[in-house]
């Protein structure tokens, strides 16, 4: 018995800490106050209502008295006698008919009174008007305890039903907060599991559609970047390991071979291909640290409004040679003169990679076609192209098609390209080449919002 009590209490404690039980306390005590207050104003307006129509019904009374005694003899008989009313009149002889009691003249008007009633034999609550009437003085009574009666039940019921109401209010209010309850004890266990390192849980919407709902919704897309995110991070330094173990190596190796080799030139050459490895890893970590800076989103303070035709053009002109150079023909279709909010410098980069993308992964003597037609810009090749399912790991950091790596590149091109048109809010797309132009390729698309006036 008393090993379970420790458990009753924690479970009390959590029970009163449960924000759907606050919510429902809280809103039943809100509706007891509003409706006690109510019940208060409705009451005061009865009774007053009540005591006018009781006043009202006097006065009435005692007027229709008076024109029947006028032509009676016997007023005695005229007059009414029971437990809700009776009358006393005092003729102008001072005989007194009805009720005689001196409390019923003292006061003229109307008045109220403690009398006993001679029905009960019990003193009763009486409202009584006093005036003139038939040369003498005509007193009507109305008994208020009768009357206030029908206020007490009024109010009783008022009572019952407030109860009725408030549990009523209490047990839905609590089932939806428990249910509420339930959906936010969910999201935390979630988060709970996310936090643990299981970024795969989900919360999921519910058939509510509400706040709530949005709440997972959002939390859900976050952890799904999130995962995202991560899994690049680790590629990216299983990645950044592979690439720069090679070049070590053979620096290394670059480095033994000049300390064993006697003759300066061969020094010279085993030198010359030591610091080519340096630049290498120093260009992959320049290309690394530039896609950090750029993810920051500090660079779109810079932005500003330029035509994206001339742009292109411009690095068309710079690029042609080179891509002649390579064996390969580059063909420029330019329309309109839209202007898109960018940075000239980066947008010339996310250009020279492009071509040099589709330089080093298309055969010789293969078409590049560049084309801008408005806020809209295209890059297609004739050359293998990239599978379907591969077209959004290229755009992730330092992933390649080439799982050995051995060839040239870091696998941070595309990825370039995508942190930019992110920064510059374009729509990335990777498709086939279209087949007027060639049955295979890859096409990427690029599509600029509007610059802001």
């Amino acid at each position: 018995m008393l090993s379970t009590l420790p458990v009753n209490l924690n479970a009390l404690r959590r029970l009163k800490k449960m924000t759907a039980l606050r919510q429902a306390a809280f809103l039943t005590l809100v509706f007891l106050a509003v409706l006690m207050i109510a019940g208060w104003f409705s009451a005061q307006w009865i009774s007053r209502e009540l005591d006018s129509g009781i006043n009202d019904e006097l006065k009435l009374r005692h007027e229709a008295l008076s024109r029947q005694l006028k032509d009676q003899p016997s007023p005695g008989s005229l007059l009414p006698n029971s437990s809700v009313m009776f009358a006393s009149f005092t003729d102008a002889r001072q005989q007194v008919f009805g009720a005689d009691s001196k409390k019923l003249y003292r006061r003229a008007g109307l008045s109220e009174i403690e009398f006993e009633d001679t029905h009960s034999d019990e003193e009763s609550r009486w409202r009584i008007y006093n005036a003139p009437a038939a040369g003498g003085q005509l007193v009507v009574a109305i008994n208020l305890d009768h009357r206030y009666d029908v206020l007490e039940r009024i109010g009783q019921s008022y009572l019952v039903v407030s109860i009725i109401v408030s549990v009523v209010t209490l047990v839905v209010g609590l089932m939806i907060g428990l249910y509420n309850q339930r959906r936010y004890s969910r999201i935390s266990q979630t988060l709970d599991t996310i936090a643990a390192g299981d970024l795969s849980a989900r919360i999921n919407q519910t058939k509510a559609r509400d706040d709530l709902d949005l709440v997972a919704q959002r939390i859900d897309l976050t952890t799904v970047r999130l995962e995202s995110l991560v899994k690049q991070t680790q590629d990216l330094s299983a990645n950044i390991a592979h690439d720069l173990k090679t070049p070590m190596a053979r620096l290394r190796a670059r480095l033994e071979s000049a300390l064993i080799s006697p003759e300066a030139e061969d020094n010279a050459v085993t030198l010359e291909a030591a610091l080519e490895q340096i630049d290498k890893m120093i260009a992959t970590f320049e290309a690394i640290l530039r896609i950090a800076y750029l993810n920051s989103g500090e660079y779109r303070a810079r932005f500003q409004p330029l035509p994206l035709a001339d742009i292109v053009r411009e690095t068309a002109d710079i690029y042609s040679p080179v891509v002649e150079d390579s064996g390969r023909q580059l063909i420029l279709d330019v329309k309109g003169s839209a202007a898109v909010m960018c940075s000239r410098e980066l947008l010339i980069q996310l250009l020279a990679n492009l071509i040099e993308n589709a330089i080093r992964h298309t055969p010789p003597d293969s078409v590049i076609w560049l084309t801008c037609h408005g806020r809209v810009l295209t890059i297609e090749d004739n050359g293998p192209g990239i599978p379907a399912h591969e077209r959004t790991r290229v755009l992730e950091p330092m992933y390649r098609l080439e799982k050995s790596r051995s060839t040239s590149g870091s696998g941070l091109g595309l990825s370039l390209v995508s942190t930019i048109s992110q920064l510059h809010q374009a729509k990335l797309v990777l498709t086939d080449t279209g087949s007027d132009k060639s049955p295979e390729g890859l096409k990427i698309q690029l599509e600029f919002p509007a610059a802001e006036p």
